[in-house]
């Protein structure tokens, strides 16, 4: 297998294991809403912008969760602990790494829009508190 297939893999195998974890939470049904649009963000206002607006925005249901899923992808191959870090760092990337970022960030977040879109349904919210016997 190619090492552009092994890192595909991976990104695809990461993906599925951070949506599948927030499926099962309160707030997956933001989780689909916010994972659903952040590549648009990164499409039509660049990494930097998408960036900042999620790390402006971590404090609303389903952001924190997409930080922790871009910061820990990020994690393992830069050693970025957290969404500030990445921020600052690119933020002072020069044209080149910045739009390699940009690809990498942008293949994970089209991955985890597709993991969410399959495995999310739109009133996950609902259906989670009819099983939990919750009004």
């Amino acid at each position: 297998m190619s090492s552009i297939k092994r890192i595909e893999n991976g990104r695809a195998s990461y993906a599925f294991g951070a949506v599948t974890d927030v499926k099962t939470k309160k707030n997956s049904k933001e989780y689909r809403s916010v994972a659903l649009k952040f590549p648009f963000l990164i499409k039509n206002n660049g990494l930097a912008n998408a960036l900042a607006f999620v790390l402006a925005s971590k404090e609303k249901k389903g952001y924190s969760n997409l930080a922790e899923h871009i910061v820990g992808w990020v994690k393992e191959n830069e050693g970025i602990d957290n969404l500030e870090e990445l921020v600052e760092k690119v933020l002072a990337m020069d044209t080149v790494n910045y739009m390699l970022y940009t690809k990498e960030i942008m293949k994970l977040a089209l991955w985890l829009k597709r993991f969410a879109e399959g495995l999310i349904s739109k009133d996950a919210s609902k259906k989670q508190r009819d099983e939990n016997g919750t009004v």
